[in-house]
C-alpha cells in the first residue's frame, strides 16, 4: 500500500511531538523558509528528516513503513520517463527584498539564501492517478529508498539526467539550492 505525499501538517504533529530533533538540526536547510505553503501540501525535507520520521511513524505506530524504491515509484507514477526539458521556474515562487518573484534569486551568501522563502505557486497541478496525489512539475522530486530522489514529472535525477539512482543529491539539502522541493510518500508493507 502507498500513501499520499507526507504533508506540511504531517510534519508539524512530528515536530511538536520530537522537539529535540527539531532544535538538535544544525548544518542542514531551513525548513521553515521552504515549508510556508498550505498545511496540506507536501513537505519538502532533507533525507536525514524523512529517515527521522520514517523511524518515528513506525515506533508510534508499531507500523512497518519505508519509502517506495526508483522500480515502485515508476510503477505508480501516472508520468513516463523523459528527456529533461528546460524547467518551468512558473511551479516555484521566491519571495526575497520584499518581492514575489518566479525567477531564481541571484547568488547570494547561504545565510541570506536560507531565509529566502520558496513556496509552490498558486499554478501548481496536482493530479491524482489510482487514488494516490502527484505533483504534476519538474520542480518537484520525492525521495527514494536507494537515497535519491526523482523529479515527478519527467522521472529524472536531481540534476535531470535519466541516472535516477546515481544521481545522488546532498542528503542534508531539501532540494531548495536547486530551486526544487523535496517531499516524500511512504511504502506500507503488509
Amino acid at each position: 500500500m502507498v500513501s499520499n505525499l507526507i504533508t506540511i501538517n504531517d510534519w508539524s504533529i512530528f515536530c511538536k511531538e520530537n522537539q529535540d530533533y527539531i532544535k538538535n538540526r544544525k548544518g542542514m536547510d531551513d525548513l521553515k523558509s521552504i515549508n510556508t505553503d498550505n498545511d496540506n501540501m507536501p513537505v519538502s525535507l532533507t533525507f536525514y528528516d524523512v529517515l527521522k520520521y520514517i523511524n518515528w511513524l513506525n515506533q508510534k505506530h508499531n507500523a512497518n513503513v519505508r519509502l517506495l524504491n526508483f522500480d515502485e515509484y515508476k510503477f505508480i507514477s501516472p508520468f513516463e520517463q523523459t528527456d529533461r526539458n528546460e524547467w518551468k521556474h512558473e511551479d516555484i515562487e521566491f519571495i526575497y527584498d520584499e518581492k514575489i518573484s518566479t525567477e531564481p534569486p541571484p547568488y547570494m551568501e547561504e545565510e541570506k539564501f536560507q531565509k529566502i522563502i520558496m513556496r509552490f505557486s498558486k499554478d501548481i497541478k496536482i493530479m491524482m492517478h489510482n487514488h494516490i496525489n502527484f505533483i504534476e512539475s519538474d520542480r518537484f522530486a520525492e525521495w527514494i529508498l536507494e537515497k535519491a530522489c526523482v523529479r515527478s514529472k519527467t522521472l529524472t535525477s536531481f540534476y535531470g539526467d535519466k541516472s535516477v539512482i546515481r544521481a545522488v543529491p546532498p542528503l542534508d539539502w531539501s532540494g531548495k539550492y536547486k530551486y526544487t522541493k523535496i517531499g516524500f510518500r511512504l511504502c506500507y508493507d503488509l
